[in-house]
């Protein structure tokens, strides 16, 4: 298959107890009805896996469509309390204020913790495989080391490789001689 249209687990799922009870309910149900009725159990067993990956796709986007209405409703709140706040600066509404912020930050956080955790899993995957990553890191490196001009001594600047090479070996002398 193609790259872009691989699905890899995302592990934190595992974590939801939601998630994991709804897979042990479901997977015991499903061998109990498939198994032992004439069908190979290669086959079983295959069908099981798109079974479990599709218990886990549906589980990920209920928790990412629960994560995205809890942000924006955490940022609503935050607006009114805010308002709130600067119209009677309270203790009691800067408290309030500032647990929506924290609880705002965690989410963020946590996504962006699982964002850089995928940025590092996909750098380790192909970090030394010819590829889009590393011509991305060459072509960078080459960018940050290559000369594109040299000013001599009497101010005059040398654009073109050859003249570049020239003028350096000049003013610096040739690396040619060896000492062994």
């Amino acid at each position: 298959s193609a790259v872009g249209n691989s699905w890899h687990l995302n592990e934190s799922l595992l974590d939801d107890p939601r998630v994991t009870e709804d897979l042990t309910n479901e997977l015991p149900m499903y061998f109990h009805k498939n198994g032992g009725k004439g069908t190979a159990e290669p086959w079983v067993w295959e069908v099981h896996k798109g079974i479990t990956r599709g218990t886990l796709i549906k589980w990920g986007a209920r928790i990412k469509r629960e994560r995205a209405t809890r942000i924006q409703s955490l940022t609503e709140a935050i607006h009114i309390a805010e308002s709130a706040h600067k119209a009677t600066p309270t203790p009691d509404a800067y408290k309030t204020l500032t647990a929506l912020r924290m609880e705002l930050r965690n989410l963020l956080t946590a996504k962006a913790h699982r964002a850089a955790q995928l940025t590092k899993g996909t750098y380790y995957a192909h970090g030394n495989k010819s590829g889009k990553y590393l011509a991305r890191a060459l072509k960078d490196k080459h960018q940050k080391t290559y000369i594109f001009h040299i000013t001599t001594k009497g101010v005059i600047r040398q654009d073109a490789t050859e003249d570049i090479a020239k003028t350096f070996f000049k003013q610096f002398g040739t690396t040619t001689e060896h000492t062994t």
